[in-house]
């Protein structure tokens, strides 16, 4: 599965939006989803459907979402004596009126809400704010592309003009799994709906606006974006807004980042997974001339172009968010600010790195990872991210560099070969004043520090398991990717 599906895919599952397969007892029965959209990054998708449909409903304010099991909601098969399937038949309408038709309106219980009761004026699906209807349904074969329940979405459809009047369903055809056939992949009924509230705005390259991209058996589907709803408009923080107050970062025993060295396992190292408050960045930083490590190849790709709302969503009346004129204009890159938590460990034979992808307002963006790249994202605008670690196993030498995996020379001013780079340093250089920085654009070296390198006498180390261990929190501005 391709690395940023099955990325968002878990994140779907911290942040409880996976839509189940749902079977108590070994009885099929319908699931759902219901999600609100707002200034935070959110997710939500289903993984490898063998047969099954899922129904998706986006509007500006959210997402509700359904799983139909084939059997018995949309289809019966037809057995022998022997219990050898002969063939498929219509559900019985007692099935199919449960299954689906009433678990759409109403869903079963608080768990799995229904739709009709979000539906109505100036409610989360009030028919104005709907951009899209999905259905990702199996076709007949891979041979034979005709939507298999053709008949069964026919009824759905039906149902759903009448809460959400005048938004034509999508359909995308997915081939089912086959047992048969050994070039089946798990990418087959995979879905993956992301929302940011930060979409690149073609119109105004100055203002972002909120948008959803679907992703459907790896096919990353046109995004939909509008103007934001009040509640969708990001505020800067005091990390944003630079200020200068100290810039020491204090942990709490809470899981940080890291990037594994050593295929050894360790134990569990405990604590949260919700990041401490952000450090802002220091006040003075040395420009060094060393250029980025020439190991990082990866390549970034093209973003997707955004589309309008569907021709039967009317326009939203909120007004596109002004642009702060106490802020610098930004870059044409319209970059975001991120930051790393990295929870490093060794001992004299072994180290694991170990890192997790948070913004500025101190949001997981990404769960816990021991990848040596942290992936780009087409819907955020984001850039891949290489991480190398030198001398894992000695913490006085042991230096990380980060490098951003696009061209800023591109996108500044036409030339090649500006890959931003900056590491933390070595504990041999006290507050890890060792730390190379190669930004070789017009930025600022202050949007490239580390924090967490220089506390103590330890330089930030403290013992572990009989090797040593620190928490460290790096910062950059991403310069997205694809230009």
């Amino acid at each position: 599965m391709d690395a940023l599906v099955g990325n968002e895919l878990e994140m779907a599952t911290h942040l409880g939006t996976l839509i189940e397969n749902r079977e108590p007892g070994g009885v099929a029965m319908s699931s759902s989803i219901r999600t609100q959209f707002g200034n935070r990054y959110n997710v939500a998708g289903i993984k490898g459907q063998e047969g099954c449909t899922t129904i998706y409903v986006i509007a500006k304010g959210g997402l509700w979402a359904a799983h139909i099991w084939e059997e018995p909601a949309l289809s019966r098969s037809i057995r022998d004596e022997f219990g050898e399937v002969l063939g498929q038949a219509d559900p019985l309408q007692a099935d199919f009126q449960r299954d689906v038709l009433n678990f759409i309106q109403n869903g079963d219980g608080p768990a799995y809400p229904g739709l009709a009761a979000d539906c109505g004026a100036g409610r989360l699906f009030d028919f104005p704010n709907v951009l899209e209807i999905l259905y990702v349904t199996p076709q007949v074969s891979e041979s034979i592309p005709i939507t298999r329940h053709d008949r069964r979405l026919a009824r759905i459809s039906a149902l759903l003009n009448v809460l959400i009047p005048g938004v034509r369903p999508v359909i995308e055809n997915y081939v089912p799994k086959n047992d048969r056939d050994p070039t089946m992949t798990d990418v087959d009924g995979t879905v993956v709906v992301q929302y940011t509230p930060t979409n690149p705005n073609p119109d105004n390259p100055h203002v972002r606006r909120p948008g959803v991209r679907i992703i459907s058996q790896g096919k990353k589907l046109p995004i939909i974006s509008w103007n934001p709803l009040p509640h969708q408009i990001r505020k800067r923080t005091h990390l944003q807004k630079r200020q200068n107050n100290d810039c020491r970062t204090a942990y709490d025993g809470g899981t940080a980042l890291t990037t594994s060295v050593s295929p050894r396992p360790v134990g569990p190292t405990g604590g949260s997974i919700q990041p401490p408050p952000l450090s802002p960045p220091p006040t003075s930083s040395k420009q060094s001339s060393n250029p980025p490590s020439s190991s990082s190849t990866n390549t970034p790709n093209s973003p997707s172009k955004s589309r309008s709302l569907s021709p039967s969503a009317s326009p939203s009346q909120s007004p596109p968010p002004e642009t702060d004129p106490t802020l610098p204009k930004p870059s044409p890159a319209l970059p975001e600010r991120y930051a790393i938590r990295i929870h490093q460990q060794m001992d004299h034979s072994f180290s694991k790195l170990e890192w997790t992808l948070i913004d500025f307002s101190g949001d997981q963006l990404l769960p816990p990872s021991t990848s040596d790249t942290v992936p780009a994202s087409d819907i955020m605008n984001r850039s891949a991210l290489t991480i190398e670690v030198r001398n894992p196993t000695n913490k006085d030498k042991t230096d990380i560099t980060f490098t951003l995996q696009t061209d800023a020379g591109q996108i500044f001013d036409g030339s090649k070969g500006c890959y931003p780079s900056w590491s933390t340093g070595t504990s041999e250089k006290k507050s890890g004043k060792g730390a190379k920085k190669f930004v070789c654009y017009n930025g600022e070296n202050a949007d490239y520090y580390c924090n967490g390198v220089g506390e103590g006498e330890n330089e930030g180390w403290r013992e572990w398991m009989g090797g040593f261990e620190r928490k460290v929190d790096c910062f950059w501005r991403d310069l997205g990717h694809g230009f």
